[in-house]
């Protein structure tokens, strides 16, 4: 019976030898048909091994290639193109001195503003004594808290008599070749910049088909005089903002325009888009959930990041100080809720800043998710002086008086 046991053995292995033989002939690869084909044992062996070598190395790639689709990379594209229809941003004008009327001069007047007293509180050991410069630098900074912290108590109306008026300095307005006034920028007061006229704010935003002198906002802006004898800031000129509908913010572009200049400001717009996660580190907001995420979305507001690290921070100010930092937005519910004017409160607020600023996105991370799609605007800015002396003769005869009694400086 073992002989037949062998038999069989054998014969069984014959026909898997067989079987394989036959498969091998009929495959399309390569080395499989030459381990069979060929009587050499020596030549078997090597078409095996190159059998064996390809295999793992097919092995090796298809494995590799499951891992980098789990790793979920992604090809970025970039394109470039002119949009037919460019959506506007919205273009904010604030005076770099807040405070420039004579109303604004009695907020001062009414409680025998002293610099020098005030001074000696905020800095009792004299440590920049023979820092001239810094030292007024700061001495107007606290100057410019102390009228916000006036101006805080007051009521719109009383608000914009204190500073910047569009009403009186805008001389000239177009935009997309047509003819605008003041009655198309929206007033606000900020708690860092005073009156400040935002153009395009509307539910229907403006847009224009061509860009240019012609087709963008162009304004004349005049009689930005300083009629407060109280120093409140250390320089003159306008703030310019141009962003979105996010939030005015710290984190908002701005370019600061001198007075006397004919400025050109360029906008260069960049839409950026990203596929969620895994694939990006962005959030895709639709289903996300957060206290400050929800606020942005309850005041209709364009979400940005920065925007709610900002809200996060001023939170934190609010639970450490018990006041909010001017500078930035705040949700604010608590209407008795002041801004941090004293000494002890700014000081309050810059610690909570800095103590916490390097390291908001941790502590904000998930109250402040990555937008996906986010637009971003670069400027640029040149000039020219301002006016030519051509300019200022043909100014005076056709202006009806206005300008008569006015030398080229004072223009």
């Amino acid at each position: 019976m073992i002989p037949n046991r062998e038999s069989r053995f054998k014969r069984c292995l014959q026909n898997a030898k067989e079987t394989c033989r036959q498969w091998s002939m009929s495959s399309t690869a390569q080395c499989l048909p030459k381990v069979f084909q060929y009587e050499n044992t020596y030549i078997k062996i090597v078409w095996s091994l190159i059998f064996i070598v390809f295999s793992v190395a097919t092995d090796f790639f298809f494995i590799q290639g499951i891992f980098d689709f789990l790793e979920f990379d992604v090809v970025s594209k970039i394109r470039v193109y002119n949009e037919q229809t460019l959506v506007y941003p919205v273009v904010t004008l604030c005076d770099a001195n807040v405070f420039t009327t004579k109303e604004a001069g009695e907020i001062f007047e009414k409680i025998q503003f002293d610099f020098e007293n005030i001074w000696n509180i905020l800095d009792p050991k004299n440590t920049l004594q023979n820092q001239s410069i810094q030292n007024s630098i700061s001495r107007n900074f606290y100057a410019l808290l102390y009228g916000f912290s006036k101006a805080f108590e007051m009521n719109d109306e009383q608000k914009k008599k204190l500073g910047f008026s569009l009403d009186q300095s805008l001389k000239a307005c177009s935009f997309n070749a047509e003819n605008c006034d003041a009655s198309n920028f929206s007033w606000f007061f900020d708690n860092m910049y005073g009156n400040c006229f935002q153009f395009n704010t509307g539910e229907k935003l403006k847009s224009t088909q061509l860009s240019g002198f012609s087709y963008g906002l162009n304004i004349y802006l005049g009689n930005l005089r300083n009629e407060n004898k109280y120093p409140t800031f250390f320089a003159k000129g306008l703030r310019v903002f141009v962003h979105n509908t996010s939030f005015l913010s710290s984190s908002s572009e701005q370019v600061l325009i001198e007075t006397g200049k004919y400025t050109n400001v360029v906008i260069k717009k960049t839409l950026t888009y990203r596929t969620p996660q895994p694939y990006s580190e962005c959030n895709d907001l639709t289903d996300y959930n957060s206290d400050l995420l929800m606020y942005m979305k309850s005041v209709k507001r364009f979400y940005r990041q920065n925007d709610c690290f900002e809200l996060c921070l001023q939170n934190m100010v609010i639970r450490e100080c018990g006041c909010f930092f001017p500078g930035i937005t705040s949700t604010n519910e608590n209407k008795s809720l002041k801004p941090c004017f004293t000494f002890n409160e700014t000081t309050c607020s810059f610690q909570v800043f800095t103590n916490n600023s390097k390291e908001v996105g941790k502590l904000c991370g998930n109250e402040c998710p990555l937008e996906c799609d986010y637009i971003k605007y670069e400027l640029a800015t040149s000039s020219l002086e301002y006016p030519s002396e051509e300019f200022f003769g043909d100014l005076k005869i056709h202006s009806k008086n206005e300008y008569e009694n006015m030398s080229l400086e004072e223009l």
